[in-house]
C-alpha cells in the first residue's frame, strides 16, 4: 500500500480571514506559482527544500485574489510518512491545482514542513496540526489492521482469517471516520478499504506461495506490526520551541 498523501482542501472561503500565519517564515522550504492556465483552469506551483534535511511532510497555503476584489484560501497538504521517499535538500517538485478564473494574482506559501528527524518548522500552527492529526490517524488505523488480523488469526474454528479480518476492518471504518477531523474523515474510508482488501486477497496469494492461509497472514500480521511501529514514531513529530 503506498503511504503517500496529498489532500487538496480549501480552508477559508471568500471575503473570510485568512490563516492565522506567524510572524516568522518557514525557512526549509519556499513555494511559488510558476503558471496559471485558464484554458483548463489549473495553477501549478513549485516547492522547493532549502535546507540541509529530508523533508516528509509539508502544507502549503494558495492564495488567489480575483478581479472582483474577491479573496480564496485554500491548502495543500503532502505527507510521505515513514516511507523511504521524501523532499531532498535542494529538490524541487511541481504540483497542480485547481485554481478559478478570472483572478489578477495567486500566490503560494509554505506554512509547515516536517523533517525525517521528525523536527519541524510552521508559520501557521493550525497547518502542523493538520499534519499532526493526519499522522495520528494513521496510527490509528494501521492498528485496527494489526488487531483485525491477530483477532482472525485467533478464531481457529474459521477457514478464511482474511475475509473475517477485512470483515473486522469495514466494520470500524464508519466508527473511525465520525471520530476523525474533518479533514481525514474523507481520507480513512479509502485507507481502510484498501487494508481489507489486501487481507481479503490473502487467500489467492497463499495459494501462489504453495502455502495455507492462515500461515501466509501470519506473515502478513509481522509486516503490519512493522508498519505500524513505524507510523507510531513517524506521528511523534517535536515541535520546536
Amino acid at each position: 500500500m503506498s503511504r503517500l498523501t496529498i489532500l487538496m482542501f480549501a480552508l477559508w472561503p471568500a471575503l473570510a480571514c485568512a490563516p492565522a500565519l506567524g510572524q516568522d517564515k518557514v525557512q526549509g522550504a519556499v513555494a511559488e506559482f510558476i503558471s496559471l492556465d485558464s484554458v483548463r483552469e489549473i495553477g501549478t506551483f513549485q516547492i522547493t527544500n532549502t535546507s540541509n534535511k529530508d523533508i516528509t511532510a509539508y502544507s502549503v497555503a494558495r492564495t488567489v485574489t480575483f478581479q472582483n476584489g474577491k479573496t480564496q484560501w485554500s491548502e495543500t497538504m503532502k505527507d510521505w510518512g515513514p516511507s523511504l521517499e521524501a523532499l531532498h535538500p535542494g529538490a524541487v517538485e511541481e504540483i497542480e491545482v485547481n485554481v478559478k478564473f478570472p483572478n489578477v494574482k495567486a500566490t503560494a506559501e509554505v506554512t509547515a514542513v516536517v523533517y525525517a528527524d521528525l523536527t519541524c518548522e510552521w508559520s501557521d500552527s493550525a497547518a502542523l496540526d493538520r499534519i499532526e492529526g493526519h499522522r495520528r490517524s494513521l496510527v490509528i488505523m494501521d492498528g485496527i489492521w494489526v488487531e483485525a488480523i491477530k483477532a482472525a488469526l485467533a478464531d481457529s474454528t474459521n477457514d478464511s482469517p482474511g475475509a473475517k479480518a477485512a470483515s473486522i476492518i469495514r466494520q470500524r471504518i464508519p466508527i473511525e471516520s465520525q471520530k476523525a477531523g474533518a479533514i481525514d474523515a474523507g481520507v480513512i474510508p479509502g485507507f481502510m478499504e484498501e487494508r481489507a482488501k489486501e487481507v481479503e486477497h490473502e487467500p489467492k496469494e497463499a495459494i501462489r506461495a504453495g502455502r495455507s492461509e492462515r500461515d501466509y497472514l501470519g506473515d502478513r500480521l509481522a509486516d503490519a506490526e512493522k508498519q505500524y511501529q513505524a507510523e507510531q514514531k513517524c506521528a511523534q513529530i517535536r515541535r520546536q520551541p
